[in-house]
């Protein structure tokens, strides 16, 4: 007989799709890559999924430390891990493009990583936006709370607090000071509709005492490779290893669907090569 596991906060954590403009226009892909064939407000997100919008915003709500995400409209977010699993250092998200802001929670000594193709973002319960451009470029911009940018290929690090904005490239971060009003109305840019950022728990615990370092510790040929390929799904049986009793839990039929789901990951990943063969001739 299976024994949930139990976790720090006392259920799994997960992302509620809160809202989106148009269920036609997001796309939510399970941890093999496999496309959600039916998605709904309130729609759980696990661990190695990934969210996708194209002509529509959506919003996500972490569950149980109430951190608030809003993503523009052609953007690709996949969250890589949840606070509350073993061995889970942080709340971490892979922003291939687009933009979204976060407004972060403080509850459990919470600890937020943000990766972008130039770029990780270590988090302290915080206001802030992230935007992916050209392709490799991000910019981030912070309201409240501070953000350490960190740069892999130079291992340059720059802390960013309230009205603080950063431009990183491949090789290079730039710090940018900015006038509080500028910042506040870009990041009311991203308005929610689903939850009110002040309602998100952001007291401060006593032991409030978040380390970045653990970041530089991500290799450089890893961190090209994952957003190279372009096919953020590769390591499903890694997450699948890591996180096994965390879908266990999730999942009563288990088995029997990841077995469905491996064979259409096959399938799609099958698709795919077929698509670039065509293009290349």
């Amino acid at each position: 007989m299976f024994i949930p596991a139990l976790t720090m906060y006392g259920e799994n954590p997960k992302a509620l799709l809160t809202y989106f403009d148009d269920v036609r226009e997001i796309e939510v892909y399970d941890f093999t890559g496999k496309e959600v064939s039916s998605v709904y407000m309130g729609y759980p997100l696990l661990i190695g999924y990934g969210i996708q919008t194209r002509n529509s915003t959506a919003e996500l709500q972490l569950k149980p430390n109430g951190t608030i995400v809003k993503l523009r409209e052609n953007s690709f977010m996949k969250i890589e891990e949840m606070q509350g699993t073993e061995n889970a250092k942080s709340n971490r998200f892979a922003l291939m493009k687009g933009l979204f802001r976060m407004v972060a929670s403080r509850l459990f000594n919470a600890n937020y990583a943000i990766k972008t193709p130039s770029t990780v973002l270590g988090v302290r319960g915080t206001d802030f936006s992230v935007s992916v451009t050209s392709g490799t470029d991000s910019n981030i911009l912070v309201q409240e709370g501070k953000v350490e940018v960190y740069n892999p290929a130079t291992r340059e690090k720059v802390l960013l607090e309230p009205g603080d904005g950063a431009s990183v490239r491949r090789r290079m971060v730039q710090k940018i000071d900015m006038e509080m009003e500028e910042v506040r109305k870009r990041i009311a840019m991203f308005d929610f509709k689903s939850a009110a950022p002040e309602s998100v728990p952001r007291e401060v615990p006593e032991d409030y005492d978040i380390e970045f370092d653990y970041f530089s510790e991500i290799e450089y040929t890893e961190f090209q490779k994952f957003f190279a390929d372009e096919n953020y799904f590769d390591d499903s049986e890694k997450y699948l290893e890591q996180f096994k009793e965390y879908y266990r839990d999730e999942m009563a039929d288990f088995h029997d669907r990841f077995e469905e789901e491996q064979q259409s990951f096959e399938a799609f990943k099958y698709r795919q090569l077929e698509e670039y063969y065509k293009y290349r001739q």
